[in-house]
């Protein structure tokens, strides 16, 4: 007799095993459990995306952990002035943030206790994983002597952290393994400052003898990770760098962008050459003249299917769009006097100026930061050549216009995104956080689609060779 279950069950099990259904990747789960605090987080992934949140009390954010993602990743959670601040999160976990008052700061919670102490002691230690690298005050005068001493003092330090951390009980193993090779690569690039911090205006510093093989017997954590995944490691790219940058002055040279993927690419393999080197023209990009050949030069070696490579191109291509053609991103946008205009619209009123476009909102603080140093970019060129542009992705317009006044005053070309869920704008140009920054030329072609921000002093060198093209910067 013919069994219509087992024939339906048997077809369903071949188009199963034809066509598998998508997993969906492993996920961590954030929630701000204050009761009036908003949180800000944000973390990176290997292809050096930052990904950023703003949760109101008892919201939720999902972090997936993909191909592209660290893992486990450091999310940090800035507050105030305390730039590092921060949680370790890895899949499957659930951690809940809520504000501390008493220590202005934030306390986290979840099935992992142990681990929350240890990422919050971190946060709060000489060798934290996140902010800047100002644990030892170094300047072109500073004694090698004394910068060795301080830096000793440091890794001491960092080595009993790492001892207390794999004796301890409650810590998965991975998390000890994650914690221990992410101190050590900080560790070792706080030891490459005077490297990093070379003036590229003056003669390269010379090193010591002693501080040279201080840095070459603490380099073998570059080869240890030779083993590694880039998905392993957040801080293995900068080490990387910072090593590159060693090497250059080593060789008498200063170590900017071009020069660091040159020695990556002499140095590195593999995948970690593909990394670094990447990670390198990205920057170059970014920050002006001359990527455009060593781009074609990592074509021409970059596995077939590498990301890394793709996500350069996109970014090139990205780099070359004409607002005027570019139907699909001709958003609509709102004046403080509620009328409606075209992105296309406000270009047109900017006709013949080089744009610098301010995307942010009311509720972003690195947004609202940033503010100062952009009315002092206003200052320093004529408004006949450039214009500032601040486009906001509010969802409120009475907080926008609050905002805008407040920060920019009257006089600014000040918009407000009409929808953002259906933006062109945002979509080409996978626009998932602000603060983020656009340079426009004066034919209304984007120049650069994530440009530095106004407190970046290369932002003021990328402006006078688009206004100033034949004298290269400001007469």
């Amino acid at each position: 007799m013919f069994n219509s279950k087992a024939f339906l069950l048997m077809l369903v099990t071949a188009f199963l095993w034809k066509f598998p259904l998508e997993a969906k990747p492993p996920q961590a789960t954030i929630i701000n459990a204050s009761p009036k605090m908003k949180v800000f987080l944000y973390y990176k992934n290997s292809l050096l995306e930052q990904k950023e949140h703003f949760l109101s009390p008892q919201d939720t954010v999902v972090l997936p952990f993909d191909s592209d993602s660290f893992s486990p990743v450091m999310v940090s959670t800035p507050i105030g002035n305390k730039l590092s601040a921060g949680v370790i999160a890895m899949p499957g976990d659930t951690i809940y943030i809520s504000y501390n008052e008493a220590q202005d700061s934030y306390d986290y919670t979840g099935n992992h206790s142990t681990e929350l102490a240890f990422s919050k002691r971190l946060s709060q230690s000489s060798f934290r994983l996140v902010g800047p690298y100002d644990q030892i005050a170094y300047g072109s005068k500073t004694d090698f002597n004394y910068f060795l001493d301080e830096w000793r003092k440091l890794w001491i330090e960092s080595e009993k952290f790492i001892i207390e951390l794999k004796a301890a009980q409650g810590v998965r193993e991975e998390f000890k393994n994650y914690l221990e090779q992410e101190i050590r690569l900080k560790v070792f690039s706080v030891l490459l400052i005077p490297a990093v911090l070379q003036n590229p205006k003056k003669p390269v510093r010379p090193y010591p003898q002693f501080y040279q093989d201080t840095v070459s017997a603490h380099a073998r954590i570059l080869y240890d990770s030779k083993r590694l995944p880039e998905s392993s490691s957040e801080r293995l790219v900068a080490a990387l760098r910072g090593y590159a940058m060693f090497l250059a002055a080593r060789e008498g040279r200063y170590g900017d962008f071009a020069v660091q993927y040159e020695i990556a690419k002499r140095e590195y393999e593999g995948l970690q050459r593909e990394w670094v080197c990447y990670s390198a023209l990205k920057d170059l990009m970014k920050r002006g003249n001359g990527s455009a050949n060593l781009v074609k030069d990592y074509q021409s070696w970059a596995s077939e299917d590498s990301k890394y490579k793709n996500k350069l191109l996109g970014i090139k291509q990205l780099n070359e769009v004409s607002i005027y053609k570019e139907a699909a991103i001709n958003d609509i946008f709102i004046t403080p006097e509620k009328k409606q205009l075209r992105l296309s619209d406000i270009i047109t009123e900017n006709k013949g100026k080089v744009i610098y476009v301010d995307l942010w909102a009311s509720w972003c603080i690195p947004c609202l930061r940033e503010f100062p140093a952009s009315l002092e970019i206003m200052k320093r060129y004529s408004p006949q050549d450039l214009a500032m542009v601040y486009l906001s992705v509010d969802k409120d317009t009475d907080k926008w216009l609050e905002a805008s006044y407040r920060h920019l005053g009257n006089n600014v070309n000040s918009y407000l995104l009409k929808n953002e869920d259906g933006s062109g704008l945002v979509k080409k140009y996978n626009i998932k956080s602000v603060p983020r920054y656009m340079i426009i030329d004066r034919e209304g072609v984007i120049r650069y689609a994530d440009a530095p921000p106004p407190s970046d002093a290369i932002l003021s060198e990328i402006l006078d060779r688009l206004l100033y093209p034949t004298i290269g910067s400001k007469p």
